[in-house]
């Protein structure tokens, strides 16, 4: 929750905000972060529901066939964030530019981004406990909320509010006997589940 408020919060650094923003997204769309990196912002369209986007490589894929993925327009905070991390991708685009990779690095201090240089997964093990710390989390949560735990964070709150496995397969990005090729209509499964489980929270529900 802490996070998603520094998102609306004016005296935080776009820069910062591109890291959070990022982290929130693993989250709320169980991503590796490795998957996340390697999105083409031409290739994001924000919706009134979600954010929408195609990661072209990802741990499970290397044919560059594009894995589809949404970010749920609703949060535990209430605060719709990802308007704003949206805008401050497409801002860090030039105009007529494209590329391969979501961002650009931001610059240890975040008053800016390193021209040329993408946000990788170094970069983000670097950055991402920085950004904890600025929301307020202890060292002790510094150390134990890493990049690669965030994918499982809502599918495990999912597992113990009781969804069913085609939800959970989906929104974890694994292939089955019972799920074809992604589209977006399959993508509308996984948001009602994250949207029951975020309604749940809200509510004062917590994962044990």
């Amino acid at each position: 929750m802490l996070l998603e408020a520094r998102m609306l919060d004016p005296d935080v650094e776009p820069a910062e905000k591109a890291v959070i923003g990022w982290l929130l997204s693993l989250i709320y769309a169980s991503l590796r972060g490795d998957d996340l990196i390697h999105v083409a912002p031409d290739f994001l369209e924000l919706l009134d529901a979600a954010l929408v986007g195609v990661a072209w490589q990802t741990k499970v894929d290397r044919k560059m066939k594009g894995a589809k993925f949404a970010i749920i327009r609703a949060s535990t905070s209430k605060n719709d964030w990802v308007p704003i991390w949206f805008s401050i991708i497409k801002s860090t685009l030039k105009e007529g530019e494209t590329r391969d990779y979501l961002f650009e690095c931001p610059q240890h201090d975040f008053k800016g981004f390193a021209a040329g240089v993408p946000f990788d997964m170094d970069a983000a093990h670097k950055l991402v406990p920085i950004v904890l710390k600025n929301a307020g989390a202890s060292e002790e949560e510094t150390k134990s909320k890493c990049v690669h735990r965030s994918k499982r964070t809502l599918i495990n709150a999912g597992v113990h509010f009781g969804e069913g496995e085609k939800p959970l397969t989906l929104q974890g990005h694994w292939s089955g006997p019972m799920i074809g090729t992604y589209a977006i209509r399959l993508l509308e499964i996984p948001l009602k589940m994250i949207g029951r489980i975020v309604k749940g929270i809200q509510s004062g529900w917590r994962p044990p």
